[in-house]
């Protein structure tokens, strides 16, 4: 089986960090991997393992993003709405709402999040026809990774805590790297909307351009 980049970092990498702690706390699992130490059968069962899990706590991590979004709004690609955001220059803001106007996308002010998300579909979607969109995947991957590691460290925390309560120390710093990875993936959120932005203003400054030129 080839997986591609985001499987690796988003998917795989979440999965591992609960098929691990599974492991810790129930030594009997350690078998699958390997009595010995962790054979290369036993590497391929903890891959697929992890790839399967990771799924699953990539789904308790598009919960723990819809929940972020409901306490701290907005979120960080839906801040640019705002007109004291912070993502991006406001010189690059008003250049962003003027050339959605012109082009009949609506006026940034007044958008609604669910009208930005489709507004953004097509910036996103113009930029990729430029291949210029290798720095914005890679925000994206790493924000997905943030997203599914958080939710990681939580479901271990939880586990450690119901299974095995007297070690709860360990569940707290499981807790606080969760926090943490929750930062983290709020940062490449905006990293990824300033990305988005820069490129696709340089991309339609391209086209604006070409076309004086014809």
């Amino acid at each position: 089986m080839k997986f591609d980049a985001y499987e690796y970092t988003g998917v795989i990498l979440p999965g591992a960090v609960v098929v691990l702690s599974t492991c810790l706390l129930f030594p009997e699992l350690k078998e699958l991997l390997g009595k010995d130490g962790i054979s290369l059968g036993g590497l391929g069962v903890f891959v697929i393992a992890s790839f399967v899990v990771g799924h699953v706590v990539q789904a308790l991590g598009n919960i723990i993003e819809r929940v972020g979004i409901g306490v701290y709004k907005p979120s960080g690609t839906d801040a640019l709405l705002s007109p004291t955001q912070s993502i991006v220059a406001p010189a690059q803001r008003e250049r962003l709402k003027e050339t959605l106007t012109q082009r009949g996308s609506g006026d940034l002010d007044e958008l609604t999040p669910h009208a930005w998300r489709a507004v953004r579909r097509e910036m996103y979607a113009e930029v990729r026809a430029k291949k210029a969109t290798e720095r914005i995947d890679a925000f994206n991957r790493t924000y997905g990774l943030q997203r599914g590691i958080a939710a990681g460290f939580l479901l271990a925390a939880a586990t450690i805590v119901i299974v095995a309560f007297p070690r709860w120390p360990i569940a707290l710093m499981l807790f606080c790297a969760a926090f943490l990875a929750l930062l983290r993936m709020r940062r490449f959120s905006d990293h990824y909307m300033a990305e988005l932005v820069v490129e696709y203003l340089r991309a339609d400054s391209t086209k604006s351009a070409s076309e004086k030129s014809k």
